[in-house]
């Protein structure tokens, strides 16, 4: 069965404390161009880009953390 891409009409953002490091953080959600796909951007981290995949996961602790290129994300 053939799925069609979906992506949202505007930006959303969402403000809250995380649940392992007690820090704010803020993320957004910006609609995507066809065959994007889902990416993380670190503005943290001078907008490094990480791209999710099941290869890619370093570390199961208390989240899951991904890791391209020397750059990580954990969720």
């Amino acid at each position: 069965m053939i799925q069609n891409q979906k992506t949202i009409k505007y930006p959303v953002s969402c403000t809250g404390v995380g649940l392992h490091t007690g820090v704010e953080s803020t993320l957004t959600f910006h609609p995507a161009e066809e065959n994007f796909g889902i990416k993380f951007m670190r503005n943290d981290q001078n907008d490094q880009i990480v791209t999710p995949d099941i290869d890619k996961v370093v570390d199961l602790t208390r989240g899951t953390t991904i890791e391209e290129n020397g750059r990580n994300s954990k969720s």
